[in-house]
């Protein structure tokens, strides 16, 4: 990403977004969505909020269960648990159909301490390659 600027979100997470895209925290409050102003089918969302009651990725398989019964043209790519950045985390990746075209999703969901945290990078899949540097950028930048 040529120019990026570092940003606060829910929950005390920061990350880096491009210079330019308006971010707004969404409803809710748990999360806030950074989109792109040129191309609004691609969004990075990302934020905390306290951790619900299970394992995290009892959580993550349960929200992937009604994503699927929900979005027409849904497929699982990756829903895999792990350790990021020393926190227990699951990466979620998938792609559905939309009125606009096939979108493509990255993801990862993580819990530190008594919080859970997002970082979800969205465009429509011809538009991915450029989204993907974006995410990669945010990834690298996120924290806690």
């Amino acid at each position: 990403m040529a120019t990026s600027q570092i940003v606060s979100g829910p929950g005390g997470l920061t990350t880096r977004i491009p210079v330019g895209w308006p971010a707004k925290v969404r409803k809710g409050g748990t999360d806030a969505q950074a989109t792109d102003p040129k191309t609004p089918s691609s969004f990075l969302r990302y934020g905390g909020s306290p951790s619900p009651a299970g394992p995290l990725v009892d959580v993550m398989r349960d929200a992937e269960h009604d994503f699927s019964e929900t979005y027409p043209g849904y497929q699982l790519i990756a829903l895999e648990p792990g350790n990021w950045h020393a926190h227990e985390s699951v990466t979620w990746e998938f792609e559905f159909d939309t009125a606009g075209g096939r979108k493509h999703v990255a993801s990862i969901y993580w819990r530190a301490g008594s919080d859970d945290y997002v970082l979800y990078a969205s465009s429509l899949l011809t538009n991915w390659p450029t989204m993907k540097t974006i995410y990669t950028t945010a990834y690298n930048a996120t924290t806690p």
